[in-house]
């Protein structure tokens, strides 16, 4: 006590103390944090291997949940890699109250677009790199949706290349395999939905569009 009250090094002890506590804190936050990320991808690999042991066919799993709340899951997955690449990231999320939907085929398309728009925006080789996430719902003729768009500011498709560009093996890029985009594009059929890809050119960027609609639980 009497070091801390009377020498000029003690009386910086209990400052450091409370700075020492405060980061110990944050620390512990922020593992609290990682571990929940860890613990959500770690479910959603395990439910993407059981979707995958499914029939094609099979009906979708479905859960009542915010859309936003799916899309925030995917960004979670998907934060690391962009914050890597140090490519901005804009979310506008304006679907309100839950729908049915099927989380994790979602989540596994939302993932797809997500890294075709990263590597999007590597491939432009601008200095200034975004993806932009957005949901909303529609209703149309048809029903009512939600639609989930990402929008990149990358390398753009050139118009020749939009109504194939979700062909088996079909790609723009050097290494690409043309597996990714194909498949989303049969998750959002087997959910009823559509995947959509827009694209004002080459060099202007890119938006891909997933239409799944608000589907109703079906009898065991």
């Amino acid at each position: 006590t009497e070091y801390v009250a009377a020498d000029s090094r003690g009386q910086h002890l209990l400052p450091f103390l409370d700075a020492l506590s405060g980061q110990l804190e944050e620390d512990h936050a922020r593992t609290a944090s990682d571990l929940k990320a860890l613990r959500d991808a770690v479910d959603h690999i395990a439910a993407v291997v059981r979707d995958q042991n499914r029939n094609a066919s099979a009906r979708p799993l479905l859960e009542r949940l915010e859309p936003s709340a799916v899309a925030q899951q995917a960004l979670m997955l998907f934060n690391e890699s962009l914050e890597r690449h140090q490519i901005s990231l804009e979310r506008h999320f304006e679907a309100n109250g839950p729908v049915r939907i099927d989380r994790h085929r979602c989540i596994q398309i939302l993932l797809n677009l997500l890294s075709n728009a990263k590597y999007a925006v590597l491939d432009s080789r601008r200095e200034s790199r975004s993806i932009a996430l957005s949901v909303r719902r529609a209703r149309d003729e048809s029903g009512d949706w939600v639609e989930f768009a990402v929008r990149d500011d990358g390398v753009g498709i050139a118009a020749e290349e939009l109504d194939r560009i979700f062909g088996l093996g079909h790609t723009t890029r050097e290494d690409g395999q043309g597996i990714g985009l194909h498949s989303a594009a049969n998750l959002a059929r087997e959910l009823g939905g559509e995947l959509h890809a827009q694209s004002s050119g080459l060099g202007r960027g890119a938006t891909f569009t997933l239409r799944v609609p608000e589907l109703e639980e079906q009898p065991q």
